[in-house]
């Protein structure tokens, strides 16, 4: 069977290969022990394995990727060259795959993915070994380059603590923590803000405001905007299916607009009260419409560091 067949009748979702209920997810540790319990040697390595059970029965295993999930998903773990030749861009001997057999699944997508999640809970729980689900990035197949750069500092103080939170959106590639990182350069200012409305009646939201006025101008906005065209096009659409996600008018007052936008996606990642659907941000449904949002935050958060002696 070519590729062609493979992608058409056995790939089942991004990283989840199928067969009648016989289904097989890409997942990996979470953390190093995980790694290690799991990973013997250092060059050559031998894999360990978690074998799955419910009710006195074998329903599962994580540990070796089958080669029907190697020929469903072949064509992300290599690129070709121009003269036909084949690199590898990702090392199968080294990942986990989660193999579930439980025959009343089928191809219920719900109940699967449900499985998958209560599997990942118990292990962590019960073993201490932590999982999460993979993903495959189109990006790890792009060339790498030998660039050369150069850094001009300046002698402008900035507060440590501002850039310590600015940076550590960068340990992570998750979305919904990128995104609290830079909230919380702008939350930073929370008290020191509030100071200049001392003695009156405020919300959260007001505060936000404040500093996001103080430090950001309308004009700059309206370039960072139009540097790119799909940051146009994305931030001033509506998005119908998540009501959080304010779009932004640029004939309007833009501050106020982001302010409310940032504010009620921030509100919907850190709580977890039960909501209408799509109210909430929640991990592994909502990945993908966050981590576009990431660049707003982002900049407006690089300008409240910037001009911070402002608030």
């Amino acid at each position: 069977m070519n590729q062609y067949i493979f992608n058409c009748y056995f790939r089942n979702g991004l990283t989840i290969a199928s067969v009648a209920n016989f289904h097989e997810v890409l997942i990996e540790p979470a953390d190093s022990h995980t790694k290690k319990a799991l990973l013997e040697g250092y060059e050559y390595v031998e894999k360990g394995n978690v074998h799955i059970h419910l009710n006195g029965e074998i329903i599962g295993n994580i540990g070796h990727m089958s080669d029907l999930f190697w020929h469903a998903f072949y064509d992300e773990y290599i690129v070709h060259d121009k003269f036909g030749g084949i690199s590898h861009v990702r090392d199968n001997q080294q990942e986990f795959t989660l193999q579930i057999w439980k025959p009343n699944i089928n191809n219920n997508q719900f109940e699967l993915e449900e499985l998958i999640e209560k599997i990942i809970y118990g292990c962590s729980i019960k073993l201490g070994l932590h999982f999460k689900i993979a993903k495959f990035d189109s990006f790890q197949k792009d060339k790498g380059n030998a660039n050369y750069y150069s850094l001009e500092l300046n002698d402008i103080s900035q507060e440590r603590t501002l850039m310590q939170y600015f940076n550590f959106a960068n340990y992570t590639q998750i979305g919904r923590h990128k995104y609290l990182a830079y909230y919380q350069v702008i939350e930073f200012f929370y008290i020191r803000a509030t100071k200049t409305f001392k003695g009156h009646k405020i919300k959260e939201i007001d505060i936000v405001k404040h500093i996001l006025t103080a430090t950001n101008k309308d004009d700059e906005i309206k370039q960072w905007l139009s540097s790119q065209k799909q940051l146009l096009e994305y931030y001033t659409i509506e998005h119908l299916r998540y009501p959080s996600i304010i779009p932004i008018n640029l004939q309007e007052d833009i501050i106020n607009i982001i302010t409310k936008r940032i504010y009620s996606i921030r509100c919907s990642l850190v709580h977890s009260k039960e909501t209408p659907e799509n109210t909430n941000f929640i991990p592994n449904l909502n990945d993908e419409i966050l981590d576009k949002e990431v660049p707003l935050i982002q900049f407006i958060a690089l300008k409240v560091i910037e001009n911070s002696n402002l608030i």
